[in-house]
């Protein structure tokens, strides 16, 4: 089953790094926070 697509290519594989990057930056952050609770 092909899903038909609207936007180009383009847009997608920008939403996809935008998200990556916002998903790399919560992990980033929660370690962080990991880090300073096992260090306090």
């Amino acid at each position: 089953m092909q899903k038909e697509t609207t936007e180009p290519t383009s847009v997608t594989i920008h939403h996809l790094k935008s998200q990556k990057k916002k998903a790399s930056a919560m992990l980033a952050f929660s370690l962080e926070n990991n880090w300073i609770t096992v260090a306090a």
